[in-house]
């Protein structure tokens, strides 16, 4: 797995922190890529107001600073309304998006992964699948990454594209090297 994935074997989920209040979650300096390859953020029942915007994330250099470009990403949604798969993506963002949004502020379920493949990696990557009420159901599946400008990112910053989350909490986990 780890010669496919990048990411070590072994290890074992380790959880960090919930995040319960605020329209932004910042978890800055949360990244130890020496120790841990993998960090997780389940995000349970982030309910977005009607302002719209997607879910995404930014992240932070070594001074904190928080990255507002190079970003990319795609996304594929399946919409139990509709015929088919729908697909998104962009070639560059201000944000690495990782879910659309319920137009009808409905609860948002999302598992975001992070990794860098070494301590020393100049470039993030995400993986997340997400789901909400929106109209029937909606299940979708999103990569991402983006270039760090030369530094291995401190922590990620998470929120809507466009108004304020209306509660939710998001829990932290990590992944030790084996």
């Amino acid at each position: 797995g780890a010669n496919l994935t990048g990411i070590d074997g072994g290890g074992a989920w380790e959880y960090i922190a919930t995040s319960t209040t605020g329209s932004e979650r910042a978890f800055q300096n949360y990244f130890d890529w020496s120790t841990y390859s993998v960090y997780m953020f389940q995000i349970a029942g982030i309910a977005m107001d009607n302002a719209g915007g997607g879910l995404g994330a930014r992240f932070y250099d070594a001074g904190g600073s928080i990255r507002t470009s190079g970003y990319k990403w795609n996304y594929a949604v399946l919409n139990s309304s509709a015929s088919g798969w729908t697909n998104a993506n962009s070639n560059s963002d201000s944000f690495m998006k990782f879910s659309n949004y319920p137009s009808n502020g409905a609860p948002l379920y999302c598992n975001l992964m992070v990794w860098n493949n070494n301590s020393s990696s100049t470039y993030i990557q995400a993986d997340s699948s997400w789901t909400h009420t929106h109209a029937q159901n909606y299940h979708a599946r999103s990569v991402s990454g983006g270039a760090s400008y030369g530094y291995p990112p401190t922590g990620i910053f998470i929120k809507q594209y466009a108004g304020v989350f209306q509660g939710g909490k998001i829990y932290t986990y990590r992944l030790k090297h084996s």
